[in-house]
């Protein structure tokens, strides 16, 4: 990853990295100077809550920012480095460029510089309620120095007021627009005599590539083979010689594509990872939310037969109760039941012996059935003949006293 940048900028507070801005290789190849401003507001990976974990409580805070070169290009130089402040967000009081302990009269001179004076940038923290030292730490591997803002007395002449600030920006506009303008004719001269130069056969199948590759969708290019394909295309491109036949609008477009191609191919594939990891996201959110509505729903469901079990079982507990009276009831007679039995059985061995008794009587009877019988009938023979010989004597008397 080092090998496509061409310098990192570090941002200390109190001596802890709090961020690293890589700047991309292609910037060191325009061809015109630039100013790199970064705010930190802009940086995904910063949280400006995060930034008073690194702040110190009723003491000075400091920041420092240092450059270091990684590739090194021959065509690159980097002039200075520092800290910007946005005067109209900052307590300009809370703020100083000078260590406040290095120099107790310098401290308080450098507390006194007037707060117009200050360039201006982005800056979110609450200046209000912190202190802030700015300071910056000297480039590593460069043959250049960063410098801090009004770190001494002889940098205090380079800092301007807004008024002067306008003029410098007004006049480097100026500048540029001359620049490019000897630049274009410039260019103009090259074009003209690159007419009478024909590209050669190599050069003109790499232009046609380059063409039709610029017609196709960007995210057919990261495809291995045509990704391959159009880096080595436009690195062809942008290292022809001058005499190629290549018109200078063209080499600088070739240029400008080969920067935009390298920035955006990361770009792009960064961008669809993150489309495919927030889309998992959403994906997963919905998953969640379709699990939370049957969640939902499968608690009313249990909840519905929680009741019903409730109620079933308080109707189980009253026929329990019932039951439960039934039985001791039933227990009751039971127990009733059991008195009566055993008085029964009693009653019936009494029975029973009585008829033991009552048989062996039979029995001594019953050899006498057949004289008893016939006693039976001489007797009641004899009651007849008694009862006749009586009536006889009857009509006797009656007869012998009706003749008197």
């Amino acid at each position: 990853m080092k090998k496509s940048f061409s310098c990192e900028i570090r941002f200390y507070i109190n001596s802890d990295e709090v961020y690293e801005l890589e700047i991309p290789m292609m910037f060191s190849e325009l061809v015109t100077d630039h100013l790199w401003l970064s705010d930190l507001r802009t940086h995904s990976s910063i949280r400006l809550n995060d930034l008073e974990s690194y702040l110190v409580d009723d003491d000075w805070n400091q920041i420092e920012i240092s450059c270091e070169k990684v590739n090194e290009p021959s065509n690159m130089t980097i002039s200075w480095c520092g800290v910007h402040v946005c005067r109209q967000e900052a307590n300009m009081e809370d703020i100083l460029f000078e260590d406040p302990y290095l120099d107790s009269d310098l401290s308080i001179e450098t507390e006194n510089i007037d707060p117009d004076n200050i360039a201006e940038c982005h800056n979110d923290i609450d200046h209000n309620q912190e202190k802030i030292l700015l300071h910056t730490k000297t480039l590593d591997r460069s043959n250049t120095v960063a410098s801090d803002h009004l770190a001494n007395a002889q940098q205090k002449s380079i800092v301007t007021n807004p008024d002067d600030e306008d003029m410098e920006a007004f006049y480097a506009i100026l500048d540029a627009e001359t620049s490019r303008l000897s630049l274009s004719n410039d260019n103009k001269v090259i074009s003209e005599s690159s007419k009478r130069v024909i590209p050669s056969e190599e050069t003109k199948k790499a232009l046609k590539t380059l063409q039709d590759f610029l017609t196709k969708d960007f995210s057919v290019l990261l495809r291995p083979n045509e990704y391959n394909t159009m880096e080595s295309t436009l690195d062809y491109l942008t290292h022809l010689p001058a005499e190629d036949g290549i018109s200078v609008e063209i080499r600088s477009l070739v240029k400008e594509f080969s920067r935009q191609f390298t920035c955006w191919s990361y770009d792009y594939t960064h961008e669809g990872e993150k489309i495919e990891f927030t889309k998992a996201k959403l994906l997963k959110s919905d998953e969640l939310e379709e699990g939370l509505e049957a969640n939902k729903t499968l608690f009313r469901e249990v909840k519905y037969l929680e009741n019903e079990l409730c109620n079933e079982l308080e109707y189980l507990e009253e026929r329990k109760k019932e039951l439960e009276e039934q039985i001791n009831a039933v227990k009751a007679n039971i127990s009733a039941s059991q008195v009566a039995k055993n008085m029964a059985s009693h009653t019936k061995r009494e029975i029973f012996e009585n008829a033991k008794i009552l048989k062996v009587q039979r029995d001594e009877l019953r050899e006498q059935v057949h004289s008893l019988r016939d006693e039976h009938e001489l007797a009641k023979k004899i009651q007849a003949n008694i009862r006749d010989e009586w009536s006889k004597l009857g009509e006797k008397f009656t007869n012998i006293a009706n003749k008197n």
